[in-house]
């Protein structure tokens, strides 16, 4: 499956982020920006989103490696299920030299089975209440569902990052 578009907002990167990019503008529907003042990571992927134009939004960090079929897979999948607005996954963990670490994300963040099950029985909300567990890197939202929660509210706590807002905004539509 063919990307539409991929828009980068860079906060300030001090090594070649910038020198790489450009190097792929030409390859790819890129947009790139770079902000004048950090944003913040919150604000950043609030802006980097809002800038977006297509049906589906899949946010990723500068350190991500995606399975070639994710995007094909999570766009039928929310194909199949237009109830839903937001769609996340799983992901294999690895270390900084990119080689597989054994470890599961949800593991790591407490969502094994018995979460699962108790997503899945409708209690999504008291689970990301405990601890958030959509982390945007695995995540996919409708451009629809973005305009519906934004502006993202100003009065959250540092710790506080933007898939954690779009988790529990998505967690009370549905």
């Amino acid at each position: 499956m063919q990307i539409d578009e991929l828009v980068v907002f860079d906060e300030g990167s001090t090594d070649k982020t910038m020198e790489i990019l450009l190097q792929y503008k030409d390859r790819l529907p890129m947009q790139i920006h770079q902000n004048a003042t950090r944003l913040g990571t919150y604000r950043n992927f609030e802006k980097a989103i809002s800038t977006c134009t297509g049906d589906y939004i899949f946010p990723a960090d500068q350190d991500d490696f995606w399975d070639s079929q994710k995007i094909e897979r999570i766009v039928t999948y929310l194909n199949q299920r237009p109830e839903i607005d937001v769609a996340f996954t799983d992901a294999v963990l690895v270390d900084e030299f990119g080689q597989i670490s054994g470890k599961k994300l949800w593991s790591t963040f407490r969502f094994r089975e018995q979460q699962q099950n108790e997503w899945k029985a409708g209690k999504s909300l008291e689970i990301l209440l405990d601890g958030n567990r959509v982390t945007g890197c695995t995540m996919c939202l409708r451009k629809s569902f973005f305009t519906k929660i934004s502006p993202f509210p100003s009065n959250m706590p540092s710790y506080f990052l933007h898939d954690a807002w779009m988790g529990i905004a998505a967690s009370l539509e549905n």
